[in-house]
C-alpha cells in the first residue's frame, strides 16, 4: 500500500475531506489517503499518467460514491473555484451518474432477457419430454 505524505493531508482543500482525517484512526488512513487522492482526482481534471493510475482512480470512484458526491458538492459551492471550473466539476460528476444509471439499466434489461430466454429453454425441455 502506498502510503499518504504529510504534504498531501496538509493540502486538503475540503471541509469534508478534513472532517474524514480528524475521526479517522491512523490505522486506517488507506481510507485518508483514497479520499485525498480523489480530491485530487477531481481538482486535477482526472488526469492520470498510466493504466494503474486510471484503475485505482476507478476504484477510488466505486468505492467512495459518497465521498465523490460530498466533494463535488462542497467544491460547486467554494469561493476559490473559477466558475468554469466548478461547472466542469459538476458535469463530469453528472455524467458520472448517469453512466451508472445507464449501467444499471443495461444490467436489468440483461436479466430480463436471461430469465426470458431461460423460461424459453424450460418450456422446449418440457415439450420434448424434460422431466
Amino acid at each position: 500500500m502506498a502510503e499518504i505524505s504529510a504534504d498531501a493531508i496538509r493540502n486538503v482543500k475540503t471541509e469534508y475531506v478534513r472532517a474524514i482525517i480528524k475521526e479517522t484512526p491512523w490505522e486506517r488512513r488507506s481510507r485518508i489517503r483514497d479520499l485525498v487522492s480523489l480530491e485530487n482526482f477531481i481538482l486535477n481534471d482526472w488526469v492520470v499518467h498510466s493504466y494503474a493510475g486510471a484503475m485505482r482512480r476507478h476504484q477510488i470512484i466505486g468505492s467512495n460514491p459518497t465521498g465523490y458526491r460530498c466533494i463535488v458538492e462542497e467544491l460547486a459551492q467554494c469561493d476559490w473555484l473559477p466558475k468554469e471550473r466548478k461547472a466542469a466539476i459538476q458535469r463530469i460528476y453528472q455524467a458520472h451518474l448517469e453512466g451508472i444509471q445507464t449501467r444499471e439499466q443495461e444490467d436489468i434489461e440483461r436479466d430480463r432477457k436471461t430469465r426470458l430466454a431461460d423460461e424459453e429453454a424450460l418450456k422446449a425441455w418440457l415439450e420434448v419430454g424434460g422431466l
